[in-house]
């Protein structure tokens, strides 16, 4: 599977419709699932404890079912898991083809692990082919870097600088 975090922004007239109507967010909770299920995928839950209380202290987690209401350019946030780039091509195309979305953002996700193992990777491809940016620490996309001529430090002997000629 593939994970992915979506950002989704409301109209106006949705936010309207959501705050006048919508009593049950469970029975909407359904169709979403049953859109990304018919895809292969499925929506992400979320547990917190308090701090100091969790699962290894056998604190009682409180769970977040599937999706997050936010403040500020997004106003919902979920992450799904789904079987390949296409089914999540699809759900953001059949989302964005309704009137109340104004904007949706899919950004692809890994979990912590693979990330780490992502970094040890490119860690080692980056020592085996000697790489660096322009810009970065060893430079040696320019090539051996020039002498450098020698410097006259610690002779004891101060230099006049003498005016530009005019």
């Amino acid at each position: 599977m593939k994970y992915y975090l979506v950002q989704l922004s409301y109209t106006a007239e949705a936010w309207r419709q959501q705050i006048e109507q919508t009593r049950d967010h469970a029975r909407r909770l359904v169709a979403v699932r049953d859109l990304i299920a018919r895809l292969g995928g499925s929506l992400a839950q979320y547990q917190f404890f308090q701090p100091g209380q969790g699962a290894a202290e056998g604190g009682e987690p409180h769970t977040i079912n599937c999706k997050l209401v936010s403040i500020g350019k997004y106003d919902l946030i979920a992450i799904l898991a789904m079987p390949d780039e296409e089914a999540a091509f699809a759900f953001s195309m059949a989302v964005s083809a309704e009137l109340g979305i104004r904007d949706i953002q899919m950004t692809p996700v890994i979990p912590l692990g693979q990330a780490v193992n992502i970094m040890a990777r490119a860690h080692e491809v980056r020592q085996q082919a000697n790489y660096s940016a322009p810009g970065g620490a060893s430079q040696s996309w320019l090539g051996a870097p020039p002498p450098r001529a020698p410097t006259r430090r610690g002779t004891g002997t101060r230099r006049r600088r003498t005016p530009p000629a005019e």
